[in-house]
């Protein structure tokens, strides 16, 4: 296997008061992280999803890239745990891939732990709408419902996603495409274990 580097995936802040970190993987990543969803499935866990999807199956052995981002996350919003002489472990307890096709959707629910992402592998491509702007159909995209109101719209975007606190709300949309594409997205969920070296 080609050994990429994990500097390689960008991130940028989306949003600072809310703890929202925005995630491009790269065409190389991405085509690695394409394959990964291929070869590294484990037990079908449909039926713990909240909303509607043709197959969630466990993700395996992804935790290297997803520990990666959840150290960026917490040096961004935790600063002060990043830098403490205690230190800090991740348990990275859940990783899924989620196939869904255009009638299937996912209401609005939370997860377990400190730091989960969602991230987009592919999509129909004439869903995706990369120049998309508030007041655009939101069919197919991740809607993060914040506690003040505010509402920040994620697209499909193959090979983008975001991280955020695990107890933020969200919702993924359904969506008509012409095309015989699923879209496919993958989540984890990480608890931050503090104090590990004190």
């Amino acid at each position: 296997m080609v050994r990429l580097n994990l500097n390689n995936i960008k991130t940028k802040v989306l949003d600072q008061q809310h703890k929202i970190l925005d995630v491009d993987f790269g065409s190389e990543w991405l085509s690695y992280l394409q394959e990964q969803a291929k070869t590294k499935q484990g037990e079908d866990k449909s039926d713990l999803l909240a909303g509607e999807c043709s197959f969630q199956p466990e993700w395996l052995d992804q935790k290297e890239w997803v520990k990666h981002l959840c150290d960026e996350y917490i040096k961004i919003f935790k600063p002060e745990l990043a830098d403490s002489q205690a230190g800090y472990g991740l348990d990275i307890f859940a990783t899924w891939l989620v196939y869904q096709k255009g009638d299937n959707f996912n209401p609005i629910h939370n997860h377990s732990g400190d730091i989960s992402g969602v991230f987009y592998l592919d999509c129909p491509e004439d869903v995706v709408n990369k120049d998309w702007i508030h007041g655009d159909s939101r069919q197919a995209g991740l809607d993060i419902l914040c506690n003040d109101g505010e509402i920040f719209h994620v697209r499909p975007i193959p090979g983008k996603g975001v991280l955020f606190p695990s107890l933020t709300n969200h919702c993924a949309y359904p969506y008509k495409s012409k095309l015989d594409v699923t879209r496919l997205s993958a989540s984890f969920n990480a608890k931050i274990i503090y104090g590990l070296f004190s």
